[in-house]
């Protein structure tokens, strides 16, 4: 009996200190995931507050409404909206620190294609995680003779002086793809004005309400599909100008070739009827 109103009396205890604005989110949240079409998860991992802004506005124009909470205040809210879509809990295992909740009824695609236009390069910090290998080439650089080049000694850059500036002799990789950039790499690509990361909002993964389910890959690169589209087309072009088929794209091409044909076995006939 005594540990029955002692179990009562903790359960209030831990009611006591959900804030009514806590739980005014809650709310909110779980109404957002059950009336809006996608619910997608963003990283704002290092973003300044001046570019969040910029682009917490861009996106309320798009109809995209962003909201910043506690990951455990986002884990209530699943778990109530999981009752009526059940597949929305996978987003649970993907939540991660310094992310923002995205709500629309736009396609999750569509929004990760609006982000991808608002991205900026960014400079590494000490302890932040080499996205790729962080290599420096060999070649002059627009660093003055001086101090600096003790800097990139530092590091174990091999530099010299060329026409009083520090030129690189040879290629080397600073920090390899997956490990952690020391202070002295950050110092150095600051120098050489390198910036190796890209800040934005970066999608994580979504839940589509029409479908039912949940995309944990909602990237989308304009620029890599845009170079991709074009190289299919010019195949797609060759490979119709050597079947000789005559479309839109190849029909000015084929002319040319045949007449270039015609051109050249009325010269190979003209020689051959003078001799």
């Amino acid at each position: 009996m005594v540990t029955k109103q002692k179990a009562k009396l903790n359960e209030k205890k831990i009611e006591t200190h959900v804030s009514e604005f806590k739980k005014k989110t809650v709310v909110e949240l779980v109404k957002l995931m059950k009336e809006k079409n996608t619910t997608l998860l963003v990283s704002i991992e290092g973003i300044p507050s001046s570019m969040f802004n910029i682009l917490k506005r861009k996106l309320k124009g798009f109809d995209v409404q962003t909201k910043v909470v506690k990951k455990h205040l986002i884990k209530l809210a699943l778990e109530k909206v999981k009752v009526d879509k059940a597949e929305i809990a996978q987003l649970e295992d993907l939540l991660k620190e310094n992310i923002a909740v995205l709500f629309s009824d736009k396609d999750a695609y569509e929004i990760a294609s609006f982000l991808g236009e608002y991205k900026e390069s960014a400079k590494a910090k000490p302890g932040q995680i080499a996205p790729t290998d962080l290599v420096v080439e060999a070649g002059p650089t627009d660093l003055p003779a001086g101090p600096a080049i003790s800097e990139l000694a530092k590091v174990k850059l091999k530099a010299g002086i060329e026409g009083g500036k520090i030129s690189i002799k040879e290629r080397a990789v600073l920090t390899k793809q997956g490990e952690s950039i020391s202070k002295d790499v950050c110092g150095v690509l600051g120098l050489l004005n390198v910036t190796p990361f890209t800040i934005g909002f970066i999608p994580l993964a979504a839940y589509d309400s029409q479908s039912k389910k949940i995309y944990k890959s909602v990237k989308v690169d304009k620029k890599g599909i845009l170079e991709e589209l074009k190289l299919n087309a010019s195949q797609a072009i060759a490979l119709a100008l050597h079947l000789a088929y005559p479309i839109k794209e190849t029909i000015k091409l084929l002319i040319g070739k045949a007449k270039m044909q015609s051109e050249k076995l009325n010269s190979y006939s003209v020689q051959n009827w003078t001799i």
